[in-house]
């Protein structure tokens, strides 16, 4: 009997609990779950395709298959070691990709010399030989930011790449109603008469003479262009082996002194560079081990180590050779009106 009791208790207790618990849901099927997010994932997939295809694909094929491929020069370049070939403005080149950010090597079509050439000195862009003081590397928001520089006349532009494969585009800045402004067209050849356009009412066998036309007219109003913003100098060139023979360093003023030695401006392949000369009481194969690190620290915002002067059978003191910031520290320099 108190099996009995004991047995009719505890049925009343777990029916009373599930009475107070609330009903379930009934199960969803997947594709209900799904549904509300389902345009947002097709939008995101498209995008993701979009990139893959014309960025990261042609990337990776470049990096890693052996094939060449056509390059102009943007800037002329003089050799300094036998393993490196010159450069003019303009040459043609025919180009073997590395996995090297820095340097690859080139066949310059014009001596026939073959060599190592700096990446930044050369575009892979075709159909701009004759408009290379209109050409950038840059993307759409680096052109904008330059545009909008202060003091710049209505007209100024830049030819760049666009973010669509294989095609270019022409961003100008306008001030015709009162407002700076830049617009962005983009430049599409015709697949029949290989014509360069940014309207369907106008086309032109290259790129030179869609400029130039551009330049004076603009469907009767006052002109679209003015003249091409000026590139800047080519950047200080990275080592290619880390270290810099001395002879190629000319140290010049004084700049600062510190705990871990004397910075001064100095010269290298004719640009402005930093060279921090290490105390002799600095562990030479250690710093020597930091510059190897450093040297392989490559990023648009950090200021680059190009190349370490002295070894460790030299008796000179190390000189660590870094790119210059003429606004001095950026922490120094946002504190400043």
């Amino acid at each position: 009997m108190g099996r009995g009791l004991f047995h009719h208790v505890f049925h009343r207790l777990h029916k009373s609990k599930k009475e107070r618990e609330p009903a379930a849901e009934p199960h969803k099927r997947f594709h209900h779950w799904l549904s509300p997010n389902r345009a947002a994932d097709t939008a995101d997939e498209k995008i993701r395709r979009c990139v893959t295809t014309n960025k990261i694909e042609p990337w990776f094929g470049r990096a890693f298959s052996p094939h060449t491929e056509q390059a102009t020069a943007l800037y002329s370049f003089f050799a300094q070691t036998d393993q490196e070939v010159s450069l003019k403005k303009g040459d043609i080149l025919i180009v073997e990709f590395h996995q090297s950010e820095e340097w690859l090597e080139a066949t310059n079509m014009e001596t026939k010399k073959k060599g190592f050439i700096p990446a930044s000195h050369i575009t892979m862009e075709r159909n701009v030989t004759k408009v290379l003081n209109a050409w950038q590397d840059i993307n759409r928001m680096e052109a904008e930011w330059k545009l909008l520089m202060s003091g710049l006349p209505h007209g100024t532009f830049i030819l760049r790449p666009s973010s669509y494969a294989d095609k270019s585009a022409l961003s100008v800045l306008s001030t015709a109603d009162g407002t700076w402004k830049v617009n962005h067209f983009r430049v599409t050849r015709d697949t029949a008469t290989k014509n360069f356009k940014i309207s369907s009412s106008e086309s032109f066998p290259s790129l030179h003479q869609l400029l130039r036309f551009y330049k004076a007219n603009f469907n009767g109003h006052h002109r679209l262009l003015s003249h091409p913003l000026p590139k800047p100098p080519p950047p200080a060139l990275q080592a290619r082996e880390f270290s810099i023979d001395r002879s190629q360093v000319e140290l010049g003023k004084r700049i600062h002194s510190g705990s871990f030695g004397r910075t001064y401006l100095a010269t290298y392949r004719s640009c402005e560079v930093i060279a921090k000369r290490a105390s002799s009481s600095k562990s030479r194969s250690h710093l020597l081990e930091v510059g190897k690190l450093l040297h392989q620290l490559s990023h648009p915002r950090l200021v680059r180590l190009l190349g370490v002067c002295g070894d460790n059978s030299d008796d000179q003191p190390i000189l660590y050779i870094t790119e210059y910031a003429p606004r001095g520290r950026l922490q120094d320099f946002l504190r400043t009106d």
